[in-house]
Formats: C-alpha cells, sequence, structure tokens
C-alpha cells in the first residue's frame, strides 16, 4: 500500500494549486497557518494563550514577562527537538522538513536566542526561579539530543515506550504551574489546574504524534502510537478524556472551581469532537487535524477567560 507520507505529500502539493472556486483569503489564511505550525510559533501562541488564563485563574497579577517566559521556554524545547529529529519528519512531513532545513540556521540560532532570553527574564523573578528554568532547559536539551557516538539520533529518553508526549506534558507542567508557584506562592487551586495543563498538553502531544505514525515507526521512534499501535492508543486518549470530564466535575463538586467553572466542559467537549475528527479516516487530512490539535490550549484558554470573567462578575454583585 501507498505509504501516508506519500499521500499527504501529493494532497500537500495540489493544496497549493491555485483553484478558481477558492477565494484568496481562504488561501492566504491557509498559507498564514501553514508557516505558524512549520515554524512553531502556532506553539507559542497557544502556550502563551494558555499560561495567561492560567495565571488570571489561579488569581495571581497577569505580567506579560512571566508569559513570555513561559512561552519562549516552550518554544525553544520543541523546536530543538524538530531539528535533532528531521529525519522522522523528512517522511511525516516532506515540506515541513524542506522548510526547516532551508531555514535551520536561522531557526538555530532564534532557538539559543530565545533560550537565554527566557533564562534573562527568570533571573528578574529571583534566583529559585532561575534555577528552574535552567533546570528545564538543560532537560529538554538532554532530552532531544543524542548521546555522541550513537547514529540513531535519539537520546536514551526518546527510546522509552511513550516517553515524549508524558515529558512534553511534564514540561508544559513544570513550565505552567511550577514556575508562576516559585514566582508567587503556592495556591491548591494550582492542583486543579495543573491537572488541567498536564491533560491538554499530553492529548495534544499524542494526536500529533499519530499524524506522524508511520514515519516514526519507519525510524524507530518509540511514540506512544509506535509502541501500542492506533487502536489501543485511541483508548489511552478517551481515558484521558473521561479523566479531564472528572477533573472539572470533582473541580465543581469540591468548590475548587467555582460555579462558572462549568465553562470548562467546552473543553470536554471539544476534545471529544477533536477526538472523533481523529478516529476518522487520517489520510490527507494533516493540515486540518493539526489546526483541531493546536487548537486544544487556545479552546482551554479561552474556557478559562471566560470561566473566571464569569466567577469575578458574579462575585461583585
Amino acid at each position: 500500500s501507498t505509504p501516508n507520507w506519500v499521500i499527504n505529500q501529493v494532497v500537500r502539493t495540489l493544496e497549493e494549486l491555485p483553484s478558481p472556486y477558492e477565494a484568496a483569503i481562504w488561501r492566504v489564511g491557509r498559507k498564514v497557518l501553514r508557516f505558524l505550525f512549520e515554524s512553531n510559533l502556532a506553539l507559542a501562541l497557544g502556550a502563551a494563550s494558555l499560561s495567561g488564563a492560567v495565571l488570571w485563574a489561579a488569581g495571581f497579577p497577569w505580567q506579560w514577562p512571566l508569559v513570555l517566559m513561559i512561552s519562549l521556554f516552550l518554544f525553544a524545547a520543541h523546536t530543538v527537538n524538530r531539528l535533532v529529529d528531521l529525519k522522522s519528519l523528512r517522511l511525516n512531513d516532506p515540506f515541513r522538513a524542506r522548510f526547516l532545513e532551508k531555514n535551520r540556521k536561522i531557526f538555530s540560532l532564534l532557538t539559543a536566542a530565545t533560550y537565554l532570553l527566557a533564562l534573562g527574564i527568570s533571573l528578574s523573578y529571583g534566583v529559585p526561579v532561575f534555577l528552574l528554568l535552567l533546570f528545564l532547559v538543560l532537560t529538554s536539551i538532554v532530552y532531544s539530543l543524542p548521546v555522541f557516538g550513537r547514529n540513531d539520533h535519539f537520546s536514551p529518553v526518546q527510546r522509552i515506550p511513550g516517553a515524549r508526549s508524558l515529558f512534553i506534558a511534564l514540561g508544559w507542567w513544570a513550565a505552567m504551574i511550577l514556575l508562576p508557584a516559585f514566582v508567587f506562592s503556592y495556591q491548591p487551586v494550582l492542583n486543579w489546574l495543573g491537572g488541567l495543563v498536564f491533560i491538554i498538553a499530553f492529548m495534544r502531544a499524542v494526536f500529533l504524534e499519530l499524524l506522524e505514525l508511520q514515519g516514526d515507526g519507519f525510524v524507530g521512534k518509540e511514540t506512544l502510537p509506535v509502541f501500542l499501535g492506533k487502536e489501543k492508543t485511541f483508548w489511552v486518549l478517551k481515558g484521558m478524556w473521561f479523566i479531564l470530564g472528572l477533573l472539572v466535575l470533582g473541580g465543581l463538586v469540591s468548590r475548587a472551581f467555582p460555579p462558572p467553572y462549568a465553562a470548562l466542559f467546552l473543553v470536554v467537549a471539544y476534545v471529544y469532537f477533536v477526538l472523533h475528527q481523529y478516529e476518522k479516516e487520517l489520510l490527507g487530512r494533516n493540515f486540518y487535524l493539526e489546526v483541531l490539535a493546536e487548537g486544544l490550549p487556545v479552546i482551554t484558554a479561552l474556557s478559562l477567560l471566560v470561566a473566571e470573567g464569569g466567577s469575578r462578575l458574579v462575585s461583585q454583585r
């Protein structure tokens, strides 16, 4: 049978051909979105929106340098992993691999600069915050870089089955929950918000891994879909979706979340919709499915903003 990446490359080529039936604004919009995805800027924007919403929901002062620091770190951590992992990317998404190879020096310098800028911002929040972020930076680099002398381009951590999605989720949790707790103070609601961030980051990572299943398996990457197979991976995702629903319900019942936080059920509904779309045929739908996966942190952020905004309006009455 024809490999997925060959079919996706044909679909991508056809999409680039101008159609008399497609409005110019849609064609331009699709190209802008592709650039945001290929450059990891979409990830940075999603991380910024979610981290800002978490700060507001936790009752912390909204500080743009802190949001910038978190999004810069996550952008750099994901980008360095992509730059090291071009071998599988050439199979999964040849156009994206070509874009990164063409601009490799630029993205390498940009990654180093964003790491340094994030660390520089952390210094303004004190030594403990700087040391925590330095630990996260070093961990992300160690995760991505292979051991010297090996030719498989994988670090020891990447050879652990299913480690990639788990480490990504832990990275998002540490950046959005631990760092603000170090900057301000621990609040009990961070336990619930941390669970929300972890689940959303984990599911986003696994959804994107499903799109790269064939290429990852070909080069020997032990992602969750490669290790478990597609069907069992969907059971894991459904389990996480169920836990997400329980987390929102538990937060409301325990009153850790005030009643307006029922708006978070919008996130549960959106995740169900994304799951349903991914269970359909994946071939030729990579762009649409990637938009849905990258929308997870944005939808979660918007739901948190609506929930917290409603809570503050009610408390003022």
